[in-house]
């Protein structure tokens, strides 16, 4: 059997002294707080953001009258070259 690729300047089969890896593990753990600090902000903001859509959701409804139909509606936005439809919008009546 043939390990040459085992030869005695190998790196990865050589000890590494604590000091090293406490380093290492310092810096690894730093990294994830890190990380985890940016996910939970993310986070954050994507529910402080849909609460205040629905709040404003809830505001501007306030201001239909209970007589009204909603109707949802795709509309062209008017500009000669383009040839979509876009939303779907909301629309009372």
């Amino acid at each position: 059997m043939n390990l040459g690729f085992l030869n005695d300047d190998s790196t990865f089969l050589k000890p590494t002294p604590w000091p090293q890896l406490k380093k290492r593990i310092n810096r690894l753990l730093e990294r994830n707080a890190r990380f985890v600090a940016k996910v939970e902000r993310q986070r954050l903001r994507s529910v402080v953001k849909a609460k205040s859509e629905r709040l404003t959701s809830t505001n501007n409804s306030k201001d239909i009258p209970i007589s009204a139909t909603i109707r949802q509606e795709r509309i062209k936005c008017g500009k000669e070259d383009c040839l979509a439809e876009h939303g779907s919008y909301y629309y009372a009546y």
